[in-house]
């Protein structure tokens, strides 16, 4: 049992620490750090401040109507604050960051650890949906060459399974009396559907912004390649199998292989996580103090 309870809790970081030295031997990390060193940070830096500033205040709008409707709270401004603080955690994975959100909203309204879950969950499948979306709408809007076959059924994969439980799933469950299902239960398919083309339009955003960057740093990726892949990357980014951002993450970008070489990927890479994560921790810093103290209270 004790086997089993530390492969539970560190099989996740062996797998990130593999995937680490497996991309170390195979890339030269001298080039890396010259590629790191001839990019144009300056150039970057304000396509990261804008992003995160961005994301929060349109990110935090959609969720908010959907917390309003089914816990009673929080506020906008409360929202914009909680999601600040409680953000910082996303720099150790999408999992923690979404975990202190929820603990946050719990102790916020006042609402059930259940009909908290679902909320979240429900905000989270739009997320996933968005990102099967974006992809999908790339592939049949851009058609970029060299895309093979199988991203295609993927990508329309994800998109399809959240929209399913999210929205379809919806007139099946609204004779449930389980708290957890109360966002189901409770919101109208109008709302899915505006939650599912919001996080879209979210995720677009973050796409074509991530790759002004990369042209800033000096990846000549096109668009349309971009944002189909864009959205494996978010995944593989949100996956346990990364510590620190480190990991799942920077094999995910080599996906973009073809169109740039391994060294240079790697190297915006770890400079975009940087200066990206810089600006969530100088933006969550002034706020976590108050998610802390609304978290303790009894």
């Amino acid at each position: 049992m004790k086997t089993r309870q530390r492969l539970a809790k560190y099989g996740a970081w062996l797998v990130a620490v593999l995937l680490v030295v497996a991309i170390v031997r195979r890339f030269d990390v001298r080039v890396i750090a010259q590629h790191m060193k001839e990019g144009n940070w300056a150039a970057m830096l304000p396509f990261a401040l804008g992003l995160t500033v961005g994301y929060l205040l349109i990110g935090a709008f959609w969720d908010v109507l959907v917390f309003q409707r089914v816990l009673g709270g929080p506020r906008y401004v409360d929202q914009l604050r909680g999601r600040c603080g409680a953000s910082l955690l996303m720099l150790l994975g999408y999992a923690a960051g979404h975990g202190a959100m929820g603990l946050w909203l719990a102790r916020k309204t006042g609402a059930s650890a259940a009909v908290v879950s679902g909320a979240v969950l429900y905000t989270m499948l739009s997320d996933l949906g968005g990102l099967g979306l974006v992809a999908t709408l790339a592939i049949q809007i851009g058609h970029p060459a060299g895309i093979a076959p199988e991203v295609v059924h993927v990508a329309m994969a994800i998109a399809a399974v959240p929209i399913a439980i999210g929205l379809l799933a919806m007139p099946v469950l609204r004779g449930t009396t389980s708290r957890f299902l109360t966002a189901w239960r409770d919101l109208p398919p109008w709302m899915g559907i505006l939650q599912l083309a919001a996080h879209t339009l979210n995720l677009a955003l973050v796409s074509f912004v991530t790759w002004n960057a990369a042209r800033a740093f000096g990846l000549t990726i096109p668009l349309a390649v971009f944002a189909t892949y864009m959205p494996i990357i978010i995944l593989a980014t949100s996956l346990p199998f990364n510590i620190g951002g480190i990991g799942a993450a920077q094999a995910a970008w080599l996906v973009f292989l073809p169109w740039a070489s391994g060294e240079h990927l790697l190297a915006f890479q770890l400079v975009w996580q940087f200066l990206y994560g810089g600006a969530i921790l100088l933006r969550g810093l002034p706020f976590v103090r108050g998610v802390l103290r609304d978290i303790r209270r009894d």
